[in-house]
């Protein structure tokens, strides 16, 4: 054991092994001036459901995982992008939206959504939305917020555009073709 009383000034303190800084409520336990070069691998753990690892406290930038298992990303005290535990993703929203069972996707501001079937294969439709999204469980496109919609399906080389009329958001949005283009350049 090396106990030190007061202030440790080295120019270079090469540790090999574990930090345990135990018996305080400090959170400024260990406070470093200058460049920190860490050749392995950095883990947060401890009681709390909650890991923080922030930069300048916090004001200016941070990574976090609270007890929902999501990885956030954030800077000048905002959440500006999450990872929940089922990859999906949201960019200037509070939480990704929650995507049918097949789907992967992604979630841009208060409802612009990307998404695509989980399974690859040329087959597989990737879809743009604005404002829709498809229901967890049913797979109907219901609204994100009180609007009009639309929506751009790709599958098998081709293409179409869907629109919907204003809708309450949660409710299913009836998504009209508006335009079809075939993979042979039909439309």
């Amino acid at each position: 054991n090396l106990t030190i009383s007061g202030e440790l000034d080295a120019a270079t303190l090469d540790i090999s092994g574990a930090i345990d800084v135990a018996g305080t409520t400090n959170l400024d336990v260990v406070d470093i001036d200058g460049a920190v070069n860490i050749a392995d691998n950095v883990t947060l753990s401890g009681s709390s459901a909650a890991r923080y690892l922030f930069f300048n406290s916090g004001a200016d930038a941070g990574v976090w995982q609270e007890g929902d298992f999501a990885l956030r990303l954030g800077t000048k005290d905002s959440q500006r992008m999450k990872i929940d535990n089922e990859g999906n993703v949201a960019f200037g929203s509070g939480s990704p939206t929650t995507f049918h069972s097949s789907l992967t996707g992604v979630q841009i501001g208060g409802n612009g959504i990307l998404q695509h079937e989980s399974a690859a294969g040329a087959g597989k439709t990737f879809k743009i939305a604005q404002n829709v999204r498809e229901e967890i469980t049913s797979g109907d496109f219901t609204y994100i917020s009180t609007d009009e919609a639309s929506l751009i399906e790709m599958n098998a080389g081709g293409l179409v555009i869907k629109t919907a009329p204003s809708g309450t958001a949660g409710a299913t949005a009836t998504m009209t073709p508006r335009f079809t283009l075939l993979e042979s350049g039909n439309v």
